[in-house]
């Protein structure tokens, strides 16, 4: 199995929608909230989250020589 580089997140209560992202033990949680009415600017994060790890290198195998 491949190491997890960041495990990104989103909270919604249908309307508003917060989004997160975990890296190792860091834990960044985004403070703005997003109305469903600025639907273009979810779908911008969502597919900024698909963006970023189908882009990232890839991390080195537990144990491995670098």
């Amino acid at each position: 199995s491949r190491p997890v580089g960041a495990v990104h997140g989103a909270v919604t209560t249908g309307d508003l929608w917060r989004f997160m992202r975990l890296r190792g033990d860091l834990a960044e949680v985004d403070l703005s909230q997003f109305h469903i009415q600025s639907l273009d600017r979810i779908l911008g994060v969502l597919l900024a989250m698909v963006a970023e790890e189908a882009t990232a290198p890839p991390l080195p195998e537990p144990g491995a020589v670098q």
